[in-house]
This record gives C-alpha cells, sequence and structure tokens, in this order.
C-alpha cells in the first residue's frame, strides 16, 4: 500500500490529489471517506483532485478492501490561504491636509492570520526610530499619523503569512 503523506498541506483555491495505492489479488476496492463530517459529493475521488476550499480541511480515510481483508490510511488535510483582503476591500488611499491626522488601516486576512508590517519609503516601521507623530496599533493592523505633513507620502503595506507566501502593496 501507498498514499499521500498521512499530514498533508493544501493551499486554498489550487488543485490537490489525495492518493492510497492498494495492491492485491482480487484488486482492492478503494473507497474514501472523512472521519470528522460527511465527504462532500464534489471530492468523493480525491486521487482525481479536488479544487481545495478552506471547509476542506479535516482528517479522510482511504480504505482498500477485497475478500482477503482490508488496509486503511488516514490522511490528515491542512488548509492555508494566501492573504487576501476582508470584506474585498483593498489598501485605501487616504488623502489629507496638511496638519490633520491621517489613519492607514490593513484589513488582511489568511490562514494563519498575517502577519502586516507597514513600510515607510521602503523602509520597516519596525526599523525607523519612534516618532511622536506616528502611532501605530499592532492588534488594529492601523498606523495613524499625526498632523501630517509632505513628509510623511510613500507609504506601503507588506502582509505575510510564511517565508513562502508574501504579498506586498
Amino acid at each position: 500500500m501507498w498514499s499521500s503523506p498521512t499530514n498533508d498541506l493544501a493551499l486554498a483555491g489550487q488543485t490537490k490529489r489525495m492518493k492510497c495505492i492498494f495492491s492485491g489479488y482480487p484488486t482492492p476496492n478503494v473507497t474514501w471517506t472523512r472521519l470528522d463530517r460527511e465527504l462532500p459529493a464534489r471530492i468523493e475521488y480525491p486521487q482525481k483532485g479536488i479544487h481545495v476550499d478552506v471547509s476542506d480541511q479535516g482528517v479522510y480515510e482511504c480504505k482498500g478492501k477485497n475478500a482477503r481483508g482490508e488496509e486503511r490510511v488516514v490522511v490528515r488535510l491542512t488548509v492555508e490561504s494566501t492573504p487576501y483582503w476582508k470584506d474585498g476591500r483593498g489598501p485605501e488611499e487616504v488623502n489629507t491636509s496638511e496638519d490633520e491626522n491621517a489613519t492607514i488601516t490593513c484589513h488582511a486576512e489568511g490562514i494563519p492570520k498575517p502577519d502586516v508590517q507597514f513600510f515607510i519609503n521602503g523602509e520597516s516601521l519596525k526599523n525607523l526610530p519612534d516618532s511622536p507623530k506616528r502611532i501605530f496599533d499592532a492588534e488594529k493592523s492601523q498606523l495613524t499619523f499625526l498632523s501630517v505633513s509632505s513628509l510623511d507620502t510613500r507609504v506601503a503595506i507588506k502582509q505575510k503569512t510564511s517565508e513562502s507566501l508574501n504579498v506586498i502593496y
């Protein structure tokens, strides 16, 4: 018997194949079930490939059975997603007059939750000296400029979920 890794990872929106191959005589009948809930009809045969959705995360069992017995393998599928804009709201353009406050919010979601970083003129906010003119609220993913001036322009937002998934705005 051969199977996909027993702990497997998929990216939402991509196609994923889960396989198990049994040998024997007579040829074993192979079936898939989902152990944590009912297997949706659209993924009755995961070995053919499924278009992965976040709801597909779970525990699957592949069983090979013939007249001489049966063998099973359990596959735990973890689903992650690239960062996306919550409620479809992308980066906001903030226009304000000098000496007014300007707040930029990053409404990013993803699995795992994105680590949001702000950059000013290409320099990470983490590497810049503290300024009484800037307030960063990490919990709300908000950056506020107090009493703005023309020097406070060109802000970019970077979302990061892992070393392999980076989206820059």
